[in-house]
């Protein structure tokens, strides 16, 4: 089994005949060992080879359109790994709202806010306003390569996921989302979900 087959089984869930943002983790790292290495840890060799087998999967099923990724360079060697699998011309953009830098002090803090009634913090809801903005009627696949935090708090204000040691995102583990009929929906995992709104923090 392929680590990014639970991803393929996830957009077995999402329309086919339109544009859908697949967010996921980065591939496969060297271990973080000291808090100095967590923005500099690079991928491993496997974690190259295994992304751009992810690209040459992905481009036999769907139309590829944006490729954007976290600003640390294991995400962004993992988006070029994936584009260099599927021969796909585009160079991956990054994004700042992808790093796991954005959105630390909530992932720290999800614990004692998660399941509290509590308005989705302002950068979860500006995430979610940045993926709504790659919209399209047409059938595409927009890829956001981000990191496990970035992941676990949406699935945490979006789901209820409260991820922990046993629930934590795998490498290539993706989220997605789309829209229709001016709704957007989700899928994590088991569940699909419409994002009905999006209150935030004053």
């Amino acid at each position: 089994m392929a680590v990014y087959d639970p991803t393929l089984e996830l957009l077995t869930n999402v329309p086919t005949d339109q544009a859908v943002n697949l967010m996921v983790r980065h591939s496969k790292r060297y271990p973080i060992l000291s808090s100095e290495d967590v923005a500099t840890v690079p991928l491993t060799p496997e974690g190259i080879r295994v992304a751009e087998e992810f690209g040459r999967v992905l481009v036999e099923s769907y139309v590829l359109g944006k490729l954007e990724t976290s600003e640390i360079n294991r995400c962004v060697d993992t988006a070029t790994a994936i584009a260099r699998g599927a021969r796909w011309k585009v160079n991956a953009n990054p994004e700042p709202r992808l790093t796991y830098t954005y959105t630390d002090d909530i992932w720290h803090q999800r614990r004692a806010h998660l399941f509290r009634g509590n308005p989705m913090p302002e950068p979860v809801c500006d995430l979610m306003d940045y993926l709504w903005a790659f919209h399209s009627k047409k059938r595409k696949l927009n890829v956001f390569v981000t990191h496990d935090s970035v992941l676990g708090c949406l699935a945490g204000y979006l789901f209820k996921d409260m991820i922990d040691e046993d629930t934590w995102p795998h490498f290539l583990e993706g989220m997605a989302f789309w829209q229709e009929n001016g709704k957007m929906f989700s899928a994590w995992r088991n569940q699909v979900i419409e994002i009905k709104e999006r209150p935030c923090m004053d």
